[in-house]
């Protein structure tokens, strides 16, 4: 998926997918109140694997119908987020614990006030749990890629995992270099 600036994250989640020749769509599978997984519970800092955090799960799914290719799970998307932030209300409901697919202008962390000021990639390849293997459809042996978006605001965390199928998935990265300027006086600038 190539970034896209006029893009809000669901067209440019499907930009990418059709610009790869799929069809894609997203289902929210639920918003639970769960015990946070352990790396979970790191990347959000609360005081330790079980303490409760809030999980909405999509599925990201893609087929070629032109090609017989049927539907299949090509990405997990959890969303956790501490309970003080999910149960948050705007105008009497807490969006992020809807289950309906909700977007708000600006994202929904930024309508709950939260402006995210900075994000931590955490990317590995790792073998997959039973539960992801299953929802995914996957053959023994397959590989799955985890990528976990940590942002962070002055006053709040949220992390954004997605789990994909290590032979359906191409990630690339756009990313402007900026300009560097020789120094003139003999000094590093």
């Amino acid at each position: 998926m190539i970034a896209q600036p006029n893009l809000d994250a669901p067209q440019l989640r499907l930009a990418g997918v059709e610009a790869a020749k799929w069809t894609g769509r997203q289902v929210l599978v639920n918003v639970s109140e769960l015990p946070a997984p352990p790396q979970v519970a790191e990347f959000l800092e609360l005081e330790g694997p079980g303490t409760p955090a809030v999980r909405r799960r999509r599925l990201r799914l893609v087929s070629r119908p032109e090609e017989g290719i049927p539907e299949r799970v090509a990405m997990i998307a959890d969303t956790w987020t501490p309970p003080d932030i999910a149960y948050k209300l705007i105008d009497g409901r807490a969006p992020l614990m809807s289950p309906e697919d909700t977007t708000l202008p600006g994202g929904i962390y930024h309508a709950l006030g939260f402006r995210q000021v900075r994000f931590i990639d955490n990317i590995e390849v790792r073998m997959p749990t039973a539960e992801e293997a299953e929802l995914m459809s996957l053959s023994p042996g397959t590989a799955v890629g985890q990528h976990a978006r940590i942002g962070i605001d002055g006053t709040g965390r949220r992390v954004l995992i997605h789990v994909s199928a290590g032979d359906r998935q191409v990630i690339t990265y756009d990313l402007p270099v900026p300009e560097r300027h020789l120094p003139t006086n003999g000094e590093p600038k």
